[in-house]
């Protein structure tokens, strides 16, 4: 679902860490939150999760995305599965507002991550988080506004 990027989003994905990690926390998100696999393994690093073959697509998306984009609006490409395309769009929607936000794509990633493999509630989540990322000891707010944007993707994804 590159569409909810405009093309100047990919110009400098080279050059812009923070875009870089919005894009590969983003399709993370998508395939954990939504269970729509896109074929994408991901492992721990410093920052999260991270797919090496997510971030090279952000790079051929630096290249080719207008392509690719005109080709997909022009021939209205879809998922066969109907109910794939609604929670494309229920989370495209919701997600959109937090692709200006580096640091709270990294800390919903990271959560989402941590909570997948442990299966905890919220109170411990944070402080796992906190102790594998202690920059994030003084930002609890963030820590608890990425939660709060997870949830909402979250019950969105499920009406």
């Amino acid at each position: 679902k590159v569409g909810m990027f405009d093309q100047n989003f990919f110009s400098d994905y080279d050059n812009n860490f923070s875009k870089r990690l919005i894009f590969v926390k983003m399709v993370y998100l998508f395939q954990s939150l939504t269970g729509i696999s896109l074929g994408y393994n991901f492992v721990w690093h410093a920052n999260g999760p991270y797919s090496k073959a997510v971030n090279g697509i952000g790079y051929i998306f630096k290249e080719h995305g207008q392509e690719y984009s005109d080709e997909i609006s022009s021939r209205d490409i879809k998922f066969v599965d109907p109910s794939i395309n609604q929670k494309t769009e229920k989370y495209s929607l919701k997600i959109r507002s937090f692709l200006d936000k580096p640091e709270i794509m990294e800390i919903a990633a990271s959560l989402e991550y941590i909570k997948q493999e442990n299966q905890i509630e919220n109170e411990v989540l944070i402080n796992q988080l906190i102790e594998i990322k202690p920059k994030f000891s003084d930002k609890r707010s963030l820590i608890i506004e990425a939660i709060q944007m997870l949830d909402n993707i979250k019950n969105n994804l499920s009406s």
